[in-house]
C-alpha cells in the first residue's frame, strides 16, 4: 500500500478520541483504505459498481481482520458484531455512510463524509526533488596583455635573457613560476608611468644581464623597474671613456731640439722656441 493521508490535530478533541481505542483503530483503517480516485468494480450479477473517492467496498469481517492485533504472541481479532456496532456509532455521529447491496449481504460500501473537504484541502504539496541548476561555465579570464602585445613582448624578451643568467648560476627554479602578465604590467608602469623610452629600456635589458654585479641581482621585471635609474646610470658610466692624464711638456726637450738644430748647421736666430 502506497501514499499517505493527512491527520488533523483537532481529532484529539473529537468524540471518537474519547471512545475505546478500537473505535479509533477502525476509523484509521477506513481512512487508509478508501479510494483516492474514482473506480469501477465488476459485481457477481454482471453489473459494475462505481466507487468514488472517499469510498471503500469492504465487509464487516474484513474490517475485523484488518484491525486485528497480536497480544502475547496470539492473534486477536474483534468480533464482527463489535465492528458492526462501531460502524453504526460512526453513522450516528455523521462520520460515515454505510450502504449494503441486495438483501443486505452483497456488499458493504463505506463512504467517509466530507472526505474531500478535510483531506484534500491544504493537501501537502509533494516536494519535488530540486534539481541543482547547472552552474554557468566560468568565463575565461581575458588576458590584459595578450601574446604579441608590446609589453608582453618586452616581458618575454627580458625573461628569456635573465633565464639564461639564472641557468648558469644554477637558480632556474627562481623563475619557474614567473607570470608574464605581471611582468608585462611592470614594463607598462616603467614606460607609461616612469616615462622611460622603450629603446633605452631595451638597451639596459641587454646590458644588465652582462654586468657581473647587476646580472645576479636583477632577475625579475619588478626589480628591473624599481632599479632602472641606478641601472641606466651604471650602464652609461661603464661606457664612458677613461680620462687620460695630460702629459706636461719638459723644458729640456726644446734645448735638446735646439742643440740638434745647431749641429745640423741651422741658423740660431731662425729656431722656433714656441711649443
Amino acid at each position: 500500500m502506497q501514499g499517505y493521508i493527512k491527520d488533523h490535530r483537532k481529532e484529539l478533541l473529537s468524540d471518537i478520541w474519547a471512545m475505546p481505542p478500537l473505535y479509533h483503530r477502525v476509523w484509521q483503517w477506513l481512512k487508509y483504505h478508501v479510494n483516492h480516485n474514482d473506480n469501477e468494480i465488476p459485481m457477481n450479477d454482471g453489473t459494475r459498481l462505481h466507487i468514488k473517492k472517499g469510498q471503500h467496498l469492504t465487509s464487516v469481517r474484513k474490517i475485523a481482520r484488518g484491525v486485528g492485533y497480536y497480544e502475547k504472541g496470539l492473534w486477536e481479532e474483534p468480533n464482527p458484531k463489535t465492528i458492526d456496532r462501531i460502524l453504526k456509532w460512526m453513522v450516528k455521529n455523521n462520520m460515515i455512510i454505510v450502504e449494503n447491496g441486495k438483501d443486505g449481504r452483497q456488499y458493504t460500501l463505506v463512504t467517509i463524509l466530507n472526505w474531500e473537504s478535510y483531506q484534500m484541502e491544504e493537501a501537502p504539496k509533494r516536494q519535488e526533488k530540486e534539481i541543482p541548476k547547472e552552474k554557468p561555465a566560468k568565463k575565461q579570464k581575458q588576458e590584459k596583455y595578450p601574446e604579441g602585445s608590446p609589453y608582453h613582448n618586452m616581458a618575454t624578451y627580458f625573461h628569456g635573457q635573465v633565464s639564461r643568467v639564472a641557468k648558469e648560476a644554477g637558480v632556474s627554479h627562481l623563475l619557474a613560476n614567473s607570470d608574464m602578465q605581471k611582468w608585462a604590467d611592470e614594463f607598462r608602469k616603467l614606460i607609461e608611468n616612469n616615462k622611460v623610452d622603450k629603446h633605452l629600456a631595451k638597451e639596459v635589458m641587454d646590458w644588465v644581464v652582462k654586468d657581473p654585479f647587476w646580472s645576479k641581482n636583477v632577475l625579475s621585471a619588478k626589480k628591473f623597474k624599481d632599479q632602472f635609474a641606478k641601472l641606466a646610470i651604471a650602464m652609461n658610466k661603464s661606457k664612458a671613456p677613461f680620462d687620460t692624464p695630460v702629459q706636461q711638456a719638459d723644458p729640456r726637450d726644446k734645448e735638446i731640439e735646439f742643440s740638434k738644430w745647431m749641429a745640423n748647421g741651422g741658423d740660431p736666430d731662425a729656431f722656433d722656441w714656441s711649443s
